[in-house]
């Protein structure tokens, strides 16, 4: 739609390079391109970009991707993609899309849905997580290895799921699905994350989801229901992920992603691009009310408790996934892995407005000392980014309130002349005399500032404390005292006490505090 079309017009030649039209019906004019009307606030979209850019630089990461997306209207309000090359950070691939991988704890949403939906199960039923940490889960003869990264022990379905346990989440999801998984993975594409998702763009990669009524198409072993409940054995984009939790802030209704609303030629709109439908009804009612409470309690206490702050509530969850590393498995030679570390969620989370997810991938081998945790690699991008987009909503904080209580604006003391200018400009009643040249010191009273002139005598160390540090410098330094400063604002204290005997060279320490 931007590029339009190239003209061809046949020319003659007159001399050397000059060339002159000639009308010719095989003539063809050239054709503008036309208008595109994104969705990305440039406000938001320099946010995400430089808290990307910031983390994957500082944690010498592989690549990652951040996106900010309207909960009602799917409308992507910023999305950076970064691929770091040594020093150098590059935007040349749509990670949102393509970086399709096993997804890890963010998938865990997905298996409490199923769990809730398909069974009476309830937030408060207890789970034995596994007091060691480890568990193992017998098919046959043989024995498979569940770990949690930190040990869980006895707890509900929702610590479960604040504090992430694969362990907990192999139990539960093979108690209720091991004889018909088939239930499991209906529910999966019921959600309709099995699709590729363009967002208007070309190359969005299709999610791969195991099914046990076709084995061998699609690799279903003895193992890969319990790896599903904790987010491997299935594959999707970021997007899909961002997706999915955005319909569970927008009180169920999945949406499409959107990057372009209108395509307009001169000023006139050509064709409007409205909000798309996805699945109007993820779940029941209950089951809905039951995961946000549990999104919530990921940032109030558990394992997303980052995101956690005074003015406003968020609601998501952590993901480490292992990415599998083509033919070789989940490690190389030198026993190094890739990991996926993700933070996706929503806020404010009472009344969502912006889901937003980051993704961060990262090497950590022999020797490596950077995270790869999505609490510690992707969370504090999404924090720095939830905090900048709440400053950016004036609606969203609360109005500046007049009172009855008279304060008097503080004036700091110095130049008496400029104590008057900054008393006038401030309405502030002030008793410094309008002829008076010097300086002077001030103090608060209940409806005003009184003005103390100061009296220089020469080899006396000046009252200084109340003023701006350029006076107090000046003061001090013209009578050949070396100033030592600590601190910022207005000087608090001074070494040498007013009205003491000083000799030039000494040293004076002003401590400042606003």
């Amino acid at each position: 739609m931007l590029s339009g079309h190239d003209g061809r017009n046949l020319c003659v030649r007159l001399v050397r390079d000059v060339w002159v039209p000639v009308v010719n019906k095989d003539n063809v004019e050239a054709v503008n391109g036309k208008d595109l009307v994104t969705t990305i606030d440039v406000n938001m979209q320099d946010i995400v970009e430089t808290e990307l850019r910031r983390q994957i630089l500082d944690k010498q990461a592989s690549c990652g991707t951040a996106v900010v997306m309207d909960v009602k209207t799917g409308e992507i309000r910023a999305i950076s993609n970064l691929t770091r090359y040594g020093n150098v950070v590059r935007d040349d691939i749509n990670h949102a899309i393509t970086m399709r991988c096993e997804p890890g704890s963010t998938f865990k949403l997905v298996s409490l849905m199923a769990l809730l939906e398909n069974s009476s199960f309830e937030l408060t039923d207890s789970v034995d997580c596994s007091a060691t940490g480890r568990y193992y889960y017998q098919v046959g003869r043989r024995r498979f290895l569940i770990a949690d990264d930190h040990k869980v022990g006895k707890t509900t379905i929702q610590g479960m799921f604040e504090q992430s346990s694969n362990i907990g989440f192999v139990k539960m999801i093979d108690s209720a699905f091991h004889d018909k998984p088939e239930r499991f993975t209906d529910f999966v594409n019921s959600l309709h994350i099995d699709q590729p998702i363009n967002m208007q763009l070309t190359g969005g990669l299709k999610p791969i989801i195991k099914d046990p009524r076709r084995p061998k198409e699609t690799a279903w072993d003895a193992i890969s229901l319990i790896k599903m409940a904790y987010g491997y054995a299935v594959e999707i984009t970021p997007m899909h992920t961002l997706m999915l939790y955005n319909a569970i802030a927008n009180d169920g209704c999945m949406v499409a992603p959107r990057l372009v609303t209108a395509i307009t030629e001169d000023g006139h709109v050509e064709e409007k691009f409205d909000v798309v439908t996805i699945n109007d009804k993820l779940c029941s009612s209950r089951t809905l009310r039951l995961v946000r409470q549990a999104l919530e309690g990921v940032v109030e206490n558990g394992t997303g408790s980052l995101m956690k702050n005074p003015n406003y509530k968020v609601a998501g969850k952590t993901g480490t996934a292992q990415v599998a590393m083509q033919n070789r498995g989940y490690s190389d030679a030198r026993g190094g892995r890739d990991y996926l570390a993700t933070f996706v969620g929503y806020f404010p989370a009472d009344e969502p407005r912006y889901s937003c997810i980051v993704a961060i991938k990262t090497y950590y081998g022999p020797g490596s000392r950077n995270t790869f945790y999505g609490a510690s690699l992707a969370g504090p991008a999404f924090k720095a980014i939830a905090d900048r987009v709440y400053a950016l909503e004036a609606d969203w904080h609360a109005p500046l309130t007049e009172t009855e209580d008279q304060t008097v604006a503080s004036v700091k003391g110095g130049d008496l002349h400029e104590i008057r200018t900054a008393a006038s400009r401030l309405s502030v009643r002030t008793d410094a005399d309008w002829l008076a040249e010097g300086w002077g010191r001030t103090q608060k009273d209940s409806t005003g500032i009184e003005v103390l002139p100061l009296e220089p005598e020469e080899g006396v160390m000046p009252a200084v404390t109340g003023m701006a540090l350029k006076d107090a410098l000046y003061l001090l330094e013209s009578r050949g005292l070396r100033v030592h400063v600590s601190g910022r604002g207005k000087v608090v204290s001074q070494s040498i006490r007013a009205g003491s005997h000083i000799s030039e060279g000494a040293a004076v320490t002003l401590t400042l505090r606003p």
